[in-house]
């Protein structure tokens, strides 16, 4: 009994067959066969093992395989698939730095004229993990805004200083002022009140001239017949005051009168007008002049 084999190139596999073999000379339908020369297909080895492509987070693991196990031989094919491949890997998280998001809007602060917008500001797109570093900068900023402008009311400016009236003595002084300090604007009120005005002012006292006051009234100087009545005044109405003048003329005055007739007893001593009196029996004119 011989063991024969048989290659089925249908299947490739090697058949075996068995047989009596009567005559060793004749090579009829039976061929011998060397397995060392039946075609063998490639078969992949083990994958490599390589590092992942990052230090931290998500990366890859590239890696590889030979056709060695077995390589393909006499006409066996060769591997089917991809000698490289790669594999998600997942290290710890990677530092992640903060970044800032969008600033909010708020309103401006006033309703016209110049004020402040205020807005904020997150540190999440991304926010910080992995000790990241935070967000640099705040959270909070103020920017100016420009509305309408508001109604300003008028307000009245200084008053204006003017002279006195007058150059001694009492006087006024008349002064004026503008509405500009501000002035009324984008609707709001004028300024009340009067833009002129007058002040009383005292300056050194005026000079006055000294003025006559009345006469007064004397006695005539004889009790019968002419004689003299004489009179004064005083310089006060008014008197003479801040380097004035005083008054110009006497103060004493004399008018002649004439009062009922003397008796015949009587006789007149000297040719003046005057006082008969009498003195140890005899008569003696008596005279006086005032200036």
């Amino acid at each position: 009994m011989v063991d024969f084999f048989e290659w089925i190139p249908n299947q490739r596999s090697i058949q075996a067959l068995t047989g009596t073999c009567h005559d060793f000379n004749t090579q009829t339908d039976i061929k011998s066969f060397d397995p060392s020369k039946c075609p063998v297909d490639g078969q992949w080895g083990s994958w490599s093992t390589g590092p992942c492509s990052v230090t931290c987070g998500q990366g890859f693991i590239n890696r590889n395989r030979s056709c060695d196990s077995p390589s393909p031989s006499n006409n066996g094919t060769d591997c089917i698939g991809s000698s490289t491949d790669s594999l998600t890997c997942t290290l710890a998280g990677c530092p992640v730095d903060g970044q800032w998001g969008s600033w909010s809007t708020g309103p401006c602060s006033v309703t016209c004229g110049q004020g402040l917008i205020n807005r904020n500001r997150t540190c999440d797109s991304p926010p910080a993990s992995n000790n990241g570093t935070a967000c640099i900068g705040s959270s909070t900023e103020s920017l100016s805004c420009t509305l309408a402008g508001c109604p300003v009311d008028g307000q009245w400016g200084s008053w204006s200083i003017g002279p006195c009236s007058v150059t001694c003595g009492q006087g006024l002084i008349n002064r004026n002022r503008t509405c500009d300090s501000p002035p009324a604007s984008n609707n709001g009120t004028e300024c009340i009140g009067s833009s002129t005005d007058s002040l009383s002012c005292t300056l050194a006292g005026c000079p006055v001239d000294g003025q006559w006051g009345s006469w007064s009234t004397g006695h005539c100087s004889v009790t019968c017949g002419h004689g003299i009545r004489y009179r004064n005044r005083s310089c006060d109405s008014p008197a003479a005051s801040n380097n004035g003048t005083d008054c110009i003329g006497c103060s004493i005055d004399s008018l002649s009168c004439t009062l009922a007739g003397c008796p015949k007893s009587y006789r007149k001593y000297g040719s003046e007008a005057g006082s008969w009196i009498r003195k140890t029996r005899k008569w003696k004119w008596i005279t006086s002049r005032y200036y």
